[in-house]
């Protein structure tokens, strides 16, 4: 579901940074104790380096709770659009920098410039991860006796996915999306390498780390909030910030997808429920947005750096807390919505399968012939050239796993053949 959504995750993740460099004025009014509020403007690399860094989302609140066994599109959708935004604003941010290293002044040459290293960080930082996540699946595949001991499968799991983010900062690159492409690889090749021990190992392990990372980032963000009490802040510009978040927000995902929505309606299969729970999700801004602005030294960096904070703890601690009774409200009025064309549904499905000469329980969803054809020629040379090299023994598994999935076929229970592929797998 993923990277089947991975256009509407660009669509309302792409824009968001040249949407809000827009929008921003530069213009805030800094409230300084016991004076009067005076009128700063900020130079153009600050309006930059504020506007890429409230571009990052934090999706966590939602995820928890959207069951991706109950809502698989949804739970994709939102977790796959949040990692585009945070990847975007990564990417967008470092290449401020660099733009901005030697001179703040504006010129024809700074979208350029900026376009130029957007496009090469990406590139680069994208070929790192894929590099590493092969180079990893590659070494399992040949090394078959580190099989042995789960400590050192789970050790060098980690040490190759730590070498991408190192290697890219090395170079000066994005190691957080060096380092998010060679997990994606790490886990759609490598994971077929590792022993059955170690694929449980290694994933509770992992979500631990990602706990306990997570957990740090909340306490260290709340924290950190006290220290910069006495620092110039703004409030006014902070609830204008968040204003325009939800305006810029509402833009990107309701009007884009409508516009997409009239460009291919056969491929869009997005209901208006969806889109509301995307754009509250996206909403929320998370440490990401704050560990950016820390690394930054620019003339007002008080104003930068407690606008970012006041819209990461307000956007958390009331978006945060409304986020479950919403989002719960939301998928209620979606089952209800769902439950009174349940009947029209079940003949349109009942139509399609004799029409289209479907076996009964399958079902085709609607796919642009373009994406279907992209799809169906990836899939076939991952199938034929890339899982054969990199997973070991990997014919011999696709034929027990074609046995099994052959099930569905036959009539059986869905839940029956998915319980039998797990403990195939697991073996």
């Amino acid at each position: 579901f993923f990277f089947s959504s991975r256009r509407r995750h660009t669509r309302c993740s792409g824009v968001s940074w040249a949407r809000r460099c827009v929008q921003e004025t530069g213009y805030y009014y800094g409230e300084n104790k016991g004076q009067t509020p005076e009128v700063i403007k900020l130079d153009l690399n600050e309006i930059f380096f504020l506007s890429v860094a409230l571009c990052s989302s934090d999706t966590v609140a939602a995820l928890t709770m959207i069951k991706s066994e109950e809502h698989p599109k949804l739970f994709s959708i939102v977790f796959g659009e949040g990692i585009v935004n945070d990847a975007v604003s990564i990417i967008l941010f470092n290449a401020v920098k660099n733009t901005f290293k030697s001179s703040t002044a504006f010129s024809y040459t700074v979208p350029l410039l900026l376009a130029w290293d957007f496009i090469k960080m990406s590139f680069v930082s994208i070929l790192i991860g894929i590099i590493s996540g092969i180079g990893a699946a590659v070494f399992f595949k040949k090394f078959r006796f580190i099989s042995h001991s789960t400590v050192v499968e789970m050790s060098l799991v980690l040490f190759f996915g730590l070498c991408s983010y190192l290697i890219a900062e090395l170079f000066h690159q994005s190691g957080v999306i060096a380092l998010l492409v060679a997990g994606i690889c790490l886990a759609h090749y490598n994971w077929y390498n590792l022993s059955d021990r170690s694929k449980f190992t290694t994933g509770y392990a992992f979500q631990a780390i990602a706990l306990i990372a997570e957990a740090f980032l909340f306490a260290y963000l709340g924290l950190s909030s006290f220290e910069y009490l006495d620092r110039r802040w703004a409030i006014g510009f902070i609830l204008l910030e968040c204003v325009v978040i939800m305006i810029a927000r509402f833009t990107a995902v309701f009007i884009l997808s409508g516009l997409a929505y009239m460009c291919n309606k056969k491929g869009w299969n997005v209901d208006m429920y969806e889109l509301t729970i995307v754009w509250f999700a996206g909403m929320i801004r998370g440490a990401i947005a704050f560990g950016l602005i820390l690394s930054v030294n620019v003339k007002h960096a008080d104003i930068v750096l407690t606008t970012v904070l006041g819209v990461v703890l307000l956007a958390t601690l009331v978006l945060g807390a409304i986020m479950p009774k919403f989002i719960a409200i939301i998928i209620r009025l979606q089952e209800k919505g769902k439950k009174k064309q349940n009947d029209n549904l079940e003949n349109l499905l009942e139509n399609q399968h004799h029409g289209a000469g479907l076996e009964e329980g399958e079902y085709q969803a609607p796919v642009s012939s373009t994406a279907k054809n992209f799809k169906e020629v990836w899939k076939m040379f991952d199938e034929k050239v890339v899982k054969p090299f990199l997973i070991h023994d990997y014919d011999k598994l696709k034929e027990e796993l074609n046995k099994h999935k052959g099930l569905y076929k036959m009539g059986e229970d869905r839940h029956e053949v998915k319980a039998n592929i797990e403990q195939l797998l697991e073996k």
